[in-house]
């Protein structure tokens, strides 16, 4: 019955947040942006990266060590195509990849993050899931990785693009150096919902 009251809870909270923004944001302050980010953010950044939890507990129970693989293989995946591709871009450089929405980067490090995504998939196979007997293949991470090695790079891509039309560099100074936590993960927010599909699409969780 908990599980049930859920679509009851979002809904009516939903509506909350929206006259409660609505009634504080003037016409002229443009209402429905206003509105429209305040019904997102929570979805974005606390929605998207719940689907760990359905990473983490499926099948092998709330401790096991495989539950803990599952999750981590999206995460180092993410973390080695976005360190790939800022030492390709680095070194090689060449033609921007999206140069209106984040300058920095570049063709030959968003293909040099990709082609890195792939190569630690069998790797992460052989020395992780298989000692673990995780129900995965080495191409269903092939296959992961490669959507995750895309879609990650958009997901930084689009920060850029949220903060560019907010007019900041980063998202907060909570972290000294490095902006905030939605500067830190903005890879993952596309990533791991997809990572959870494709775990259920290929049968692993």
């Amino acid at each position: 019955q908990v599980a049930s009251a859920w679509p009851y809870a979002i809904a009516v909270w939903l509506l909350v947040a929206l006259l409660a923004t609505l009634a504080r944001v003037a016409p002229s302050a443009r209402p429905l942006a206003s509105a429209g980010v305040t019904l997102l953010a929570p979805l974005y950044a606390g929605a998207l990266p719940a689907f760990l939890l359905a990473i983490r507990h499926a099948h092998h129970g709330s401790r096991s060590a495989a539950g803990t693989a599952r999750v981590f293989f999206p995460l180092v995946t993410v973390w080695v195509v976005d360190s790939v591709a800022m030492t390709v871009g680095k070194r090689v450089g060449g033609p921007k990849f999206s140069p209106v929405v984040s300058p920095n980067k570049t063709w030959s490090g968003t293909v040099g993050g990709f082609v890195g995504g792939l190569a630690l998939a069998p790797l992460y196979h052989l020395v992780v899931l298989q000692p673990l007997a995780v129900d995965a293949s080495a191409w269903h991470l092939l296959a992961i990785a490669a959507v995750l090695g895309v879609m990650g790079q958009l997901g930084d891509l689009t920060e850029s693009l949220f903060k560019r039309e907010a007019g900041v560099k980063d998202s907060s100074h909570l972290i000294p150096g490095h902006g905030g936590v939605l500067d830190r993960f903005d890879s993952l927010y596309f990533a791991i919902p997809l990572a959870a599909t494709l775990y259920r699409i290929f049968g692993v969780i």
